[in-house]
């Protein structure tokens, strides 16, 4: 096996990924056993992601945390991509920084941390720690890309009519 140097972005987008497979793992063998126990019926996952499980025969809590973990991967889903596109631009363009590098570790752990915080709880305090953790990783993707805005092969200039 030939070796080569970690690529710390690249290596945190695979983790995202891992990361987002693991949570739909959380409720795939929900939606498995409650069909198989009879306590619902197949028609209620005909949508999809449907976070509600209507009246399948739960406690109510149960269906709380079931709907906060299919939320979870799908905020996931709705923000990797911006993730993945600022890592995939900095591939591209071959760029190198340490900076950089942080900032993609940073909004990874940011975001571990916000899925398993909107899993935990509804509570308005629990609320206000994944708003927080949430505008943490917005502000981490705007120094991705004032980072990557200093690339020599990145010209906002171009941008502007002559």
């Amino acid at each position: 096996r030939q070796s080569t140097m970690i690529d710390v972005p690249l290596t945190c987008l695979f983790f995202a990924v891992i990361w987002n497979i693991s949570i739909m793992f959380l409720y795939i063998p929900v939606r498995v056993t409650l069909v198989a126990m009879r306590k619902a019926s197949p028609r209620l996952f005909v949508h999809g992601s449907n976070p509600d499980l209507g009246n399948a025969k739960v406690s109510e809590s149960y269906k709380e945390m079931y709907a906060r973990t299919i939320r979870a991967h799908l905020n996931m889903l709705e923000n990797l991509p911006v993730y993945a596109i600022l890592i995939l631009i900095s591939k591209a363009i071959a760029f190198e920084s340490v900076a950089f590098d942080n900032y993609c570790i940073y909004w990874m752990w940011a975001r571990v941390l916000h899925s398993l915080v909107h899993i935990s709880s509804k509570k308005a305090y629990i609320v206000r720690i994944r708003a927080l953790l949430f505008g943490a990783q917005l502000v981490i993707y705007v120094f991705m890309i004032l980072e990557l805005s200093h690339a020599e092969a990145i010209d906002l200039t171009v941008l502007l009519p002559k």
